[in-house]
């Protein structure tokens, strides 16, 4: 009897034991799982953080650049700046972006119509990529300006949407913010001493901050 006895409490013990152990990998597992799900909420925050970060400063820069005159490709001793990149906008030197182009459009386009860069030696968590393309909101596939007609040029001009798409990624978390300007041009009447007749002529332009287009983040 004795015996019998012994064996039933080996088995109550050996039952409490296994559902003890169930326990500790369950709750093992749960405390794995929030502090994976902490550490990927960090990430996305950091990622959105920093790329509106880096947008809010871009933004700050880009509305402080003052062109004289027209648009014009940027000449290679003068590197590629951002003001300088941004100044060759509806050149030849930089195509609109049209996501439904044919392919003989993405061949006489390519390289010209939408540019990358990575920020390097940023500081900043994770990596940080900058992305530019222009569209013309016309729909006319509006190709150069005729600067003989200032004023015409200077109304096509701006309907031109610059996009500047920011995208910082930590881990396997990313978040993207896009920013929207438009150009705006100072021109001036200019009247003829001889004959009086008034011409406009355009003076010089900048960048003007729209907004966000939108921010998102990407798991």
């Amino acid at each position: 009897m004795k015996k019998h006895q012994e064996g039933s409490a080996m088995i109550v013990v050996m039952c409490v034991m296994v559902v003890a152990v169930a326990l500790s990998l369950v709750l093992l597992l749960s405390s794995s799982v929030l502090v994976t799900n902490a550490a990927r909420a960090n990430q996305k925050e950091q990622c959105r953080i920093t790329a509106v970060s880096v947008s809010d400063v871009l933004t700050s820069e880009i509305r402080s650049f003052r062109y004289n005159g027209y648009p014009e490709p940027f000449p290679e001793n003068r590197g590629s700046s951002l003001k300088a990149k941004l100044q060759s906008v509806l050149t030849t030197e930089w195509y609109a972006y049209d996501k439904n182009a044919s392919d003989i459009q993405q061949i006489l386009t390519r390289n010209k119509d939408y540019y990358t860069y990575t920020l390097e030696d940023t500081r900043l968590p994770g990596s940080t990529v900058l992305n530019l393309y222009w569209i013309d909101e016309t729909g006319e596939s509006l190709k150069e300006l005729d600067f003989d007609d200032p004023a015409t040029a200077a109304g096509w001009f701006q309907s031109v949407s610059l996009y500047m798409e920011v995208t910082n990624t930590v881990g396997k978390e990313a978040s993207t913010v896009i920013s929207v300007f438009h150009p705006v041009v100072n021109t001036r009447t200019v009247k003829d001493p001889v004959t009086e007749e008034e011409t406009t002529e355009w003076t010089d332009w900048g960048w003007e901050y729209d907004g966000h287009e939108w921010e998102r983040g990407d798991s």
